[in-house]
């Protein structure tokens, strides 16, 4: 099969659904199918780039055509590229922000119906619109409003063969919407590391404010939160919660924070260790190498995510601590859907609720399990749901 994917951006290390899209497109290269990937919006360059780009010793070609050019033009190189493949199918990954500053989709629409021509499209919905969520603001609620009416139209104009998207939330609403969309899990964007090497680690941790040595390993339980820290959260009850329990196993808290954390979350960071900085080690070890963030969390004892429980099944950074085989703890359950907010968003034992059992828990260890990647799953997934389509359909 050959398909080709598109998205807004692909710059490595930059867009989260670019970087979940070149790790998919590898594995699908490396069960044998045909793959490439066009930026269509790509907001880290200001020219048109081909090239080759790398996912795991594999070798993906790519078109980006910079945000900075008009639709138009982008459109029609877009399609000469798209031509030249000759794809099977397109591939849409959708983030309404990667295709518009305020995720309002006309143009993409357009320029989708011309570079389609006569080929099915897969439509993967990674985010929805704003303000569906109970509670949203009224400035929200309309700009949702404008978005909704955009994507919905999209999605009647383009008439998708195959729908899929990531939590039982935006399925649900799809499908209240006579979209049949199906759930295909997210898998983690970081590739596991073959051995939990602490070569870097532990003098890194040391270096941030987190002192560690063989002989204090034992006595030490490392806490990582990985990837973006949302304003929302809050550290209590967890961080008592976490002392307690390890002041009962003879241990003291390491705190690390590991990936990029933003400026609001560099901030919290500092007042958390103002406020925590005497009973407990804070570590921000911040933006590493794929390589260096595995191995990192190969040698963590629990993950910690600030992600709400009912949009667990959007969270990369969720998925990747997962994958590691770390417990992972969810702190909150303040966003719920009205009417579309039944179904648990992730089914694994390895959450655990911020709730009254939490503490117990936590006393009495949390298990960990091997790593391993849901990537290969997960593609062969997307096949047979784009190979079932394809027979179904006339010849």
């Amino acid at each position: 099969m050959r398909i080709c994917f598109i998205c807004g951006s692909l710059e490595p290390g930059k867009d989260g659904v670019g970087d979940y899209t070149r790790r998919l497109a590898g594995e699908l290269i490396r069960l044998g199918h045909q793959a490439r990937m066009v930026g269509l919006n790509d907001s880290s360059t200001a020219e048109r780039i081909e090239e080759i780009q790398s996912t795991h010793g594999l070798e993906v070609p790519v078109l980006r055509l910079p945000r900075s050019q008009g639709w138009a033009e982008r459109t029609a190189q877009a399609r000469a590229w798209v031509e030249a493949f000759g794809p099977d199918w397109i591939s849409l990954q959708f983030v309404p922000f990667g295709f518009h500053h305020r995720g309002l989709v006309a143009a993409l629409t357009k320029s989708l119906r011309t570079i389609l021509s006569h080929r099915p499209l897969h439509i993967m919905f990674h985010e929805m619109w704003v303000g569906m969520e109970r509670g949203a603001p009224l400035k929200n609620r309309l700009w949702g409003l404008g978005q909704r009416t955009l994507v919905l139209r999209l999605v009647r104009r383009l008439e998708p063969a195959v729908v899929h998207t990531n939590t039982p939330v935006y399925r649900n609403f799809l499908r209240s919407h006579g979209i049949d969309a199906r759930l295909l899990p997210l898998f983690g964007t970081i590739p596991i590391a073959e051995r939990p090497d602490d070569y870097w680690l532990w003098p890194a941790l040391t270096a941030a404010g987190c002192p560690v040595r063989d002989e204090t390993r034992d006595g030490l339980a490392l806490v990582v939160f990985f990837g973006a820290l949302y304003p929302e959260w809050q550290p209590e009850p967890l961080l008592t919660m976490l002392q307690r329990s390890a002041a009962k196993q003879g241990r003291r808290v390491g705190l690390v924070f590991l990936g990029r954390l933003g400026r609001t979350g560099e901030l919290r960071c500092r007042e958390l260790g103002r406020h925590y900085g005497d009973t407990l080690s804070l570590a921000v070890l911040g933006e590493q190498t794929p390589e260096r963030i595995s191995r990192a969390l190969r040698n963590m004892d629990l993950g910690v995510t600030s992600s709400p429980w009912q949009l667990l099944g959007k969270s990369s950074a969720a998925s990747v601590m997962l994958e590691h085989g770390l417990p992972v703890i969810v702190t909150r359950d303040d966003v719920s859907y009205p009417g579309f907010d039944r179904d648990p968003p992730v089914s694994d034992p390895l959450l655990h609720r911020l709730d009254a059992m939490l503490e117990a828990k936590l006393a009495g260890g949390l298990d960990k399990r091997p790593p391993a990647s849901t990537l290969p799953l997960v593609a062969q997934t997307m096949l047979a749901d784009l190979a079932a389509k394809t027979a179904s359909r006339p010849t």
